[in-house]
């Protein structure tokens, strides 16, 4: 029981309406799903995803993602991105504490 991507809320909880907007900025780089050219580009392989993978996020109404060490961090329009390069860094943080890349 939740918030959902989108801000809104999920099994009965009528508590988390909002996300709250976070402050974070990440070396990792911030995808739109809006580019079409995404897919003929190398950042699906370098996400480590494949094309139907793309699809699907695409299909399931999530518009920019992130890949912190090929670990896909997906948000909606309305998620801040602020707050999914907050994920990634906490995702980065966890796969790589030292920082050595």
């Amino acid at each position: 029981m939740g918030a959902t991507a989108d801000g809104g809320s999920h099994g009965g909880n009528s508590s988390i309406s909002k996300i709250k907007v976070l402050k974070a900025k990440s070396k990792f780089i911030l995808y739109k799903m809006k580019d079409e050219e995404l897919m003929e580009k190398d950042v699906l392989r370098e996400c480590g995803m494949r094309k139907e993978q793309y699809t699907a996020l695409r299909n399931s109404r999530f518009t920019k993602f992130m890949c912190p060490f090929g670990i896909v961090v997906a948000g909606t329009e309305l998620y801040p991105e602020a707050n999914l390069h907050y994920t990634a860094n906490v995702v980065g943080s966890l796969l790589d504490p030292d920082n050595t890349g």
